[in-house]
């Protein structure tokens, strides 16, 4: 269901590729990776949808691993737009973000975000 709920799962829980879904090499999904995950029902994404709000930047990766991680955010800021869609096949990559950083940005308020 496209509602709140949606965006806040796409933003606050943390995804990670299922690969070959079914055994066909050609379905690929984001299934849930965090410790929250419910066990009675498999909850998924598509590229399409984790690619609304993640991208892969290696660039800013790696400048933020050579300057010593979050530490080195603004040094490495002009990477930000810098990353190619989100692809499950692309990699072990996984994608989160965490609640602060929203804060941050005025994505989401202290108190009233739904679990």
């Amino acid at each position: 269901m496209f509602n709140n709920g949606y965006f806040k799962s796409l933003l606050l829980k943390g995804w990670v590729p299922e690969l070959a879904v079914g055994d066909n090499k050609d379905r690929n999904q984001w299934t849930r990776a965090d410790l929250d995950a419910p066990t009675d029902f498999k909850s998924l994404m598509l590229n399409t949808d984790m690619c609304l709000v993640y991208d892969n930047n290696k660039k800013h990766a790696a400048c933020l691993k050579a300057n010593g991680g979050p530490r080195g955010r603004a040094l490495c800021k002009k990477f930000n737009k810098s990353g190619d869609p989100l692809d499950a096949k692309a990699g072990k990559c996984c994608a989160w973000t965490g609640a602060g950083c929203l804060r941050a940005k005025g994505g989401l308020i202290k108190g009233k975000e739904d679990p």
